[in-house]
């Protein structure tokens, strides 16, 4: 099983269904676990923590080619392509006055924040969006780890497809071994092995791409969903006094100011590692996969189920006497 750090460790007593090793199902022996559970931490410094990278799993395993992840990282990829084209269609429909009342008012508030909105406006405009994601979540009770069941199904069947692309490896790695002396066709065979292993790294560089691609779509879709609250809050204060910043002191200063921390972080530290601190506090957000690895709707639904047959059994026995 897979608790997440913050939600999960708030002290109270909490019950999670074994699942299998990957997280994804119910295990098929069954039981479940109570465990209480304290997380400490200060939270500048998990501030702080966040806009840095994430640390190497040095124990991950490397990642391998296959044809179906391949299709699946695809598929996820346009799913995320077809989310901006809609986007962008929707922009060209306001241009094109295909609604006209939405277009005037469109129009309207473009001129009016040309000739009036200035650059601190930015922030708080960020912060409703986000404040309307939690209305949007929290007022109209949508669950926080609430996934469809065909990301559900998809995920089980990445995870089945990676044990399959092992097993293949594994079995290909075992018939390069039992090759004898080289041949004429022993060398035709080598390139052509050659070959077939060069188009593989290419594969999988196209994979690994698409993966990392549509893994940023989601966990920015996650994010704006409040899927992890601690971050949202956090982004809020970070643009709470962004705002403040950019009001108060003039964008020249600013600019000034991050150019000198560019250039003098080598200077005053060798050893400093550069990095994107937006990308970085992305990445602390989850993917659907991590969504589907934390949710405890099995236990949930379980406990329902068990009370709801407490009540009809305790209906029974008033009903009997």
């Amino acid at each position: 099983m897979m608790i997440q750090q913050v939600e999960g460790m708030d002290g109270t007593l909490r019950k999670y269904v074994l699942k299998d090793k990957h997280c994804n199902m119910k295990a098929k022996a069954g039981g479940v676990v109570k465990l209480e559970c304290y997380f400490v931490y200060n939270h500048i410094r998990a501030a702080i923590r966040t806009f840095k990278p994430r640390e190497v799993k040095m124990m991950e395993k490397e990642e391998k080619f296959n044809r179906k992840v391949l299709m699946s990282n695809i598929r996820r990829a346009t799913y995320l392509g077809r989310t901006l084209l809609s986007t962008w269609h929707f922009i060209q429909s306001l241009w094109s006055w295909q609604d006209k009342w939405l277009s005037a008012i469109s129009f309207f508030l473009f001129v009016m924040a040309c000739l009036l909105a200035e650059l601190w406006m930015v922030f708080p405009l960020l912060i409703l969006l986000l404040l309307f994601g939690y209305m949007v979540v929290y007022v109209r009770g949508h669950h926080l780890w609430q996934i469809d069941s065909r990301r559900k199904s998809r995920h089980r069947d990445e995870d089945d497809e990676e044990e399959e692309s092992s097993m293949e490896e594994g079995e290909e790695g075992s018939e390069l071994e039992d090759e004898g002396d080289p041949t004429a066709e022993d060398q035709s065979k080598a390139g052509i092995s050659q070959t077939f292993k060069q188009l593989q790294r290419v594969l999988l560089l196209l994979q690994t791409l698409l993966g990392q691609l549509a893994d940023l779509g989601e966990r920015v879709h996650n994010f704006c969903h409040w899927r992890v609250p601690w971050l949202c809050w956090l982004a809020i204060t970070v643009l709470t006094v962004a705002m403040v910043i950019v009001y108060f002191i003039p964008l020249r200063y600013i600019i000034l100011a991050w150019g000198v921390n560019k250039f003098t972080k080598r200077l005053r530290n060798p050893h400093y590692i550069d990095n994107q601190e937006l990308l970085d506090f992305i990445s602390r957000a989850p993917t659907y996969k991590q969504l589907h690895q934390w949710n405890e709707a099995l236990m949930q639904i379980k406990s329902k189920m068990l009370k709801a047959q407490i009540s009809s059994s305790g209906n029974e026995g008033l009903v009997s006497t």
